[in-house]
């Protein structure tokens, strides 16, 4: 793949978190929004807009990641840059890319049932950029909901370079291949929920932790002494 250094050493976390939920989607396309927004740094923020992490996610939608998902995972660690926490700025990034492609299509949906790939693709990404809000209030009265017809009613809005960047590095530079069923089966909901993580051994309550070694080793003595 074509990517800078920087960019490049996360394709392994953000393709496992790929295959764990199910997204429909190539690495080269998370891989992508990720140059785009911070270039591979983790734990990265926007003074401007407090946005933060691999992906820029906005604080607002984390709080919409942690209402919809567990275990939660604090702003912190969106912020943070330890590479210790980039799995969880990427995993919330995956997740609004995923959320957004369903809104994404449902928007088009509307008025043009089989949308291009690549109109689902860059509007998905605009949405991600820009907010579903902001992308329908400035567009929903069109009904050739293209990105081309949105380019042409208002050439000038800045928010469209980042979907032609997205949609240039992953397309252009890496020539990803894109699985279409699955991502009718995502946008159906017909995608298996992903399992849980472990729980975290070394997070539980040590008197917890010395109770059940206690019952272990007693449970032992008995049937030793029993038998």
């Amino acid at each position: 793949m074509f990517f800078p250094p920087d960019v490049l050493q996360w394709e392994t976390l953000t393709r496992a978190e790929i295959v764990r939920v199910g997204y429909p989607f190539p690495v080269e396309y998370p891989l992508s929004v990720c140059l785009v927004e911070s270039g591979g740094t983790v734990g990265q923020v926007n003074p401007n807009s407090g946005a933060s992490g691999l992906m820029q996610v906005m604080p607002g939608t984390l709080e919409g990641y942690n209402k919809n998902n567990h275990p939660k995972i604090d702003l912190w660690k969106m912020r943070s840059r330890d590479p210790l926490y980039a799995p969880e700025q990427m995993r919330v990034g995956l997740w609004v890319m995923g959320v957004y492609l369903k809104k994404g299509y449902q928007w088009i949906a509307k008025y043009n049932k089989n949308p291009a790939l690549s109109d689902l693709i860059k509007i998905s990404d605009l949405m991600y950029v820009a907010g579903p809000g902001l992308v329908n209030k400035k567009f929903g009265h069109l009904e050739n909901r293209t990105f081309d017809a949105m380019v042409q009613y208002d050439p000038d809005w800045q928010p469209f370079k980042h979907p032609r960047r997205v949609w240039t590095w992953t397309m252009e530079k890496n020539n990803a291949q894109w699985d279409t069923e699955a991502i009718d089966k995502w946008i159906a909901g017909e995608t298996d929920p992903p399992p849980l993580p472990p729980p975290d051994i070394a997070g539980m309550n040590n008197g917890l932790i010395v109770g059940l070694l206690i019952l272990a080793v007693t449970s032992w003595y008995f049937s030793k002494k029993i038998g």
